[in-house]
């Protein structure tokens, strides 16, 4: 008798294995991938001062994922970039959020894009600011999507929004600033 539940129990595992079998080539043979972009944002205490030079006050921050270099917000012209209203078919996913004086904030994105589709995704980054000169209310970086995970780092400065780009320095063994972990680079703004 306990010879029998051994041949059940045997069965029944190789036929559930075998569906698992069967769902591996459909996995493999997709044409969609995920990428995994954290985006880590810093503001100084300096962000958005007011028409009259006022303290630090908190700004409204837009983040968009989009297929287009040359994309940009709706109101990037009128000095604000986070309208309500800024979407299109070059948008991916997009994120708002209200930024105070010397915080940190993180936000997460899982893309889904098609493997077949070689173009670059681009992350866009913008802040409305209330004084409208000597300002830079956008910036953007270009996604490589053979990475699974994406880390990039964004600065809010007293009028400006800054996307940082990591860049390698192989010719220098002796810079301090070297991320020792993946052998990657510094950040530069």
């Amino acid at each position: 008798m306990a010879g029998r539940w051994w041949k059940v129990l045997f069965v029944v595992l190789s036929l559930s294995s075998c569906r698992q079998l069967f769902d591996l080539p459909s996995t493999i043979l997709s044409n969609e991938s995920n990428i995994k972009i954290n985006v880590s944002l810093e503001s100084d205490g300096t962000i958005n001062p007011g028409y009259d030079n006022q303290g630090a006050q908190p700004v409204k921050a837009c983040f968009f994922i989009v297929k287009s270099k040359y994309w940009s917000p709706d109101g990037v012209y009128d000095g604000i970039p986070c309208k309500d209203t800024t979407e299109g078919n070059e948008v991916i996913d997009s994120r708002e959020l209200m930024v105070s004086p010397n915080q940190s904030y993180q936000l997460d994105f899982d893309i889904v894009y098609n493997r077949k589709d070689d173009a670059p995704l681009w992350l866009v980054a913008g802040a409305n600011f209330q004084q409208l000169n000597d300002f830079k209310p956008i910036d953007r970086v270009e996604i490589i999507k053979k990475h699974k995970k994406i880390a990039i780092p964004v600065k809010i400065t007293r009028n400006e929004i800054l996307v940082g780009k990591v860049e390698t320095n192989k010719n220098n063994k002796n810079n301090k600033n070297k991320d020792k972990k993946n052998g990657s680079g510094v950040v530069v703004f």
